[in-house]
């Protein structure tokens, strides 16, 4: 089973390009352009491994707060937020402090380190060839 990543980011040339980094990696990407329409695919059951979240973009949430409502509808989710603001405007929020927190513009081989880390046992799998286990 291929993991399967929601990557929420309003600007279209970002997403897409978080996409592409995942989906070249053997990853299933989902994709939403804001908080709204991130939740509404989380509670209509869309299978979810890992939320890939902008901290800042349209919706009634910001990244922070989609996170916080997706773990409560999925309590086990991984969460990856990715952020062009300053350090010391997010430097404390829990999420933050657990290192969950990538800076823009996003270089592909830590992505993939990241979310490798977050994703456990699927992504060393992917990367040594095997068959994932689940």
């Amino acid at each position: 089973m291929t993991a399967r990543i929601l990557v929420v980011e309003d600007d279209a040339a970002m997403r897409g390009l978080l996409n592409s980094y995942l989906m070249r990696q053997g990853y299933e990407v989902v994709e939403a352009s804001d908080s709204d329409a991130a939740l509404r695919m989380l509670q209509g059951g869309e299978h979810v491994d890992l939320l890939l979240t902008d901290i800042v973009m349209p919706g009634q949430h910001d990244g922070f707060g989609l996170a916080k409502h997706a773990r409560r509808l999925r309590p086990g989710l991984k969460v990856l937020h990715v952020t062009g603001y300053q350090e010391q405007i997010i430097a404390n929020r829990p999420l933050v402090r657990s290192g969950a927190l990538m800076r823009k513009p996003v270089q592909r081989s830590e992505l993939l380190d990241r979310v490798g880390e977050l994703l456990g046992s699927w992504a060393v799998d992917q990367k040594r060839g095997a068959a994932p286990h689940v």
